[in-house]
């Protein structure tokens, strides 16, 4: 019997920090697995974070916004930065498949530089799982993708998409 492994995706982090107190953590939002574990009704998450996955930006409350924009270090307050067109959900549904089939984990810090027509132009890895195949894999994802584009000073610009997720086995003992 083939044991298949299936990996996780956790802590999108747009704004992760420190943890705070109960009444101040920001909302959690996830995207839950496809079918629930033998034994159980009930589906996990397999992707969480603290903004919504299914949302555009144009669709987020100025607080989810602020959470994107807290990303980054010098944007104005009416500039925005760039954000997959249709939302996070796609991106991080093929990302899980992806570590799925290749069989990889841990960190990926990756930026995506969008141009002022929403297309990805570039991908940079800060930090990324020792597997030439899946940096390819998240390449073609990240440049494939549109996205609402950056706005500076009121006028479409050049500006980074960042992409930091942690790929955690589901079963610790899959991986010594």
């Amino acid at each position: 019997m083939r044991l298949r492994e299936r990996l996780a995706i956790a802590s999108l982090c747009f704004g992760c920090a420190a943890p705070a107190l109960a009444a101040d953590a920001p909302e959690s939002y996830g995207i839950k697995e496809n079918t629930a574990a033998t034994g159980t009704l009930l589906k996990r998450n397999v992707v969480t974070g603290n903004v919504p996955f299914d949302k555009r930006y144009d669709q987020m409350t100025p607080e989810q916004r602020q959470r994107i924009k807290d990303r980054y270090e010098a944007v104005a307050p009416d500039d925005e930065p760039p954000w997959p067109a249709d939302g996070l959900t796609t991106i991080m549904k093929a990302l899980l498949q992806g570590a799925s089939v290749l069989h990889v984990d841990g960190p990926l810090e990756a930026v995506a530089t969008v141009g002022p027509d929403g297309v990805a132009r570039q991908v940079e890895f800060v930090k990324a799982p020792d597997n030439a195949q899946f940096r390819a894999f998240v390449t073609s994802l990240l440049t494939v993708t549109r996205y609402k584009p950056a706005v500076c000073g009121g006028k479409a610009c050049v500006m980074g998409f960042p992409l930091q997720v942690n790929i955690v086995p589901d079963d610790p003992t899959l991986h010594p």
